[in-house]
């Protein structure tokens, strides 16, 4: 039991289907090897691959009042040892495959394999059970925020409580409809698709690692699986829209809940026309626990965070954590029963992010510009992304949403080069798009000091482990979009020449026919990219085995599998 709540949802995990029954069982059986490892309010961390293990071991820890850290599998051991070390954990639960090179002083690596024999050999040995206190917390996650290192956030049991309680009221949502678990398991609005989904009785689809890499893969499980609720990032939502333009996937989805950026007024329109889901826009750090607000979107003239979800408190404060009048520009923050105790071990961060209202109320302010007018709240963006140019203080996301109200561009995102001291706007579009049409469409529509210096096309963005765009990395990456001088090439035939072009422009260097595909495309996404580009140009469709990167040696391999999809 999660307080009063009984799980009685299920889990669809590949061809696997596992009832809520056999859920409780396993965690019946898992327990009395699992609460040796609980220590006070420390947190046991899961190197888990995502599916049915990490569910099980979660939901097992969970249960007993045990916190936990959830580890992305890809996080570098230097930031992982770090994270460890600052919430103080003295275990790992993790495979061989994935815990048996880790080597931390102080923490105990626990393979999962191991338990699993334990557990079979329960009758043949001594139960491992032990008394041990129970902990109000239920679980710890970092944020990466913007500078400096990371930060442990500790949410309490009461308020995953309050946050299930809260969504259950707001999101339309029937027993045995299917819910989507694509989300990473470190940023914490995966919560949403395993905790709540599990407790409110969803069966939830969970995404093996390969699909969610692979948007494609992620379109056809939605349809293969009769999903009715997804949750994304718009990041997310406009990379389906490249592989499936009109969210042909999305046909037969009944709600769609969106947020972790703020929901882009083209993006909305589109879900709305190519969808019959209802749309909601959901709003909330990670300190004030996973979703704190959400609005149904009917008109992308109207994109709002609608209302606080139940026993929270949304304020628009000033400078000086004054309320500001209604329709005015403020601050947003937020108080109530989801709020964390603050970050561990860190007083500044917590002095700065943590205050006490006059009234004596205590908050966390978000860093996110917003307002409340009409009944809703609304948010107006990151304060950091507030940037200052020439005396001058802009909004990017006022200049991102009217570059792509032009209609030039399928994408665009503006950041800020201290270098050059301009702004720069990196866009995906079909082709490169001129400058003149740019500022053509922009002059009429926003002051001479907006407009981007720069235009640079890309292939695709740079997106965080948690599919938020990362401005930063963009600037430091791409640069202003100067390609190394090419040299000439063998004699190439039209179509050579068209694939080595695709390759050079979502690499944005010189590639040669006989370049490994390993050494100079460095993750899966930039692969697909590329392969999407190549079937789009040429009408073609490859082989659901041939999208992996190790599928091909060199770029040459790709030309000839290309000419023979061709004959």
């Amino acid at each position: 039991m999660f307080f009063d709540r009984k799980m009685n949802g299920r889990i669809v995990c590949g061809n696997t289907e596992i009832s809520c029954e056999t859920i409780q069982e396993q965690i019946s059986k898992y327990r009395d090897f699992i609460t040796p490892y609980a220590v006070s309010d420390i947190p046991v961390a899961l190197l888990l691959p995502r599916g049915e293990i990490y569910t099980l071991c979660m939901l097992t820890l969970l249960e007993a009042s045990i916190p936990f850290l959830p580890i992305d599998l890809e996080m570098p051991k230097n930031r992982m040892e770090y994270m460890l070390k600052n919430v103080g954990a003295e275990y790992v639960i993790s495979t061989f495959e994935y815990g048996r090179d880790l080597t931390i002083d102080g923490v105990t690596v626990v393979f999962w394999e191991d338990i699993v024999l334990r557990v079979s050999n329960k009758g043949a040995i001594r139960s491992e059970s032990k008394a041990y206190a129970k902990s109000n917390i239920a679980y710890y996650l970092f944020t990466s925020g913007s500078t400096g290192k990371p930060k442990a956030v500790p949410i309490l049991r009461s308020a995953l409580y309050n946050f299930v309680c809260g969504i259950q009221e707001r999101i339309p949502a029937k027993s045995g409809q299917r819910i989507l678990h694509l989300t990473s398991i470190s940023f914490d609005i995966s919560f949403l698709e395993l905790v709540y989904a599990l407790y409110s009785g969803l069966t939830v689809v969970i995404v093996s690692e390969y699909t969610k890499n692979h948007i494609k893969d992620v379109c056809n499980e939605i349809l293969d699986k009769e999903v009715d609720i997804v949750q994304m990032t718009p990041s997310r939502l406009k990379m389906i829209k490249i592989v499936d333009e009109k969210y042909s996937c999305l046909r037969n989805v009944q709600t769609i809940l969106v947020g972790g950026e703020m929901l882009p007024p083209q993006l909305a329109s589109d879900l709305l026309k190519y969808t019959n889901a209802r749309l909601f826009n959901m709003y909330g750090p990670t300190e004030t626990t996973i979703w704190s607000s959400c609005g149904e979107i009917i008109s992308s003239e109207d994109i709002h965070i609608g209302t606080p979800i139940l026993n929270t408190d949304f304020y628009i404060l000033d400078e000086n954590l004054d309320e500001v009048m209604e329709g005015t520009r403020g601050e947003i923050c937020i108080g109530g029963a989801g709020l964390s105790s603050g970050y561990c071990n860190n007083s500044i961060a917590n002095s700065k992010a943590f205050v006490n209202l006059k009234q004596g109320k205590r908050v966390y302010k978000t860093g996110d510009y917003g307002c409340y007018k009409n009944g809703k709240f609304y948010c107006l963006g990151r304060i950091d992304n507030q940037i200052k140019v020439n005396g001058h203080r802009i909004e990017l996301e006022d200049i991102d949403s009217n570059i792509e109200g032009l209609g030039l561009v399928k994408q665009v995102v503006t950041c800020y080069s201290e270098e050059k001291n301009a702004l720069v706007s990196y866009y995906i579009a079909e082709s490169i798009v001129d400058k003149d049409a740019f500022l053509g469409g922009l002059k009429p529509l926003i002051p001479e000091y907006m407009i981007p210096k720069y235009y640079v096309y890309v292939e695709k963005f740079i997106y965080t482990i948690s599919n938020k765009v990362d401005r930063n990395s963009m600037v430091k990456d791409f640069g202003l979009g100067k390609h190394s001088e090419k040299t000439e090439n063998k004699a190439r035939d039209d179509y050579d020449r068209a694939i080595i072009d695709i390759f050079e422009r979502q690499l944005e260097t010189m590639v040669n026919e006989q370049d490994n595909i390993e050494e100079i495309v460095f993750d899966s996404v930039a692969f697909i990219s590329i392969i999407v580009e190549i079937e789009g140009r040429f009408e073609i469709e490859f082989d659901g085995s041939m999208l992996e990167k190790a599928a091909f040696k060199t770029v040459q391999d790709v030309i000839d599998y290309t000419k023979n999809l061709l004959k």
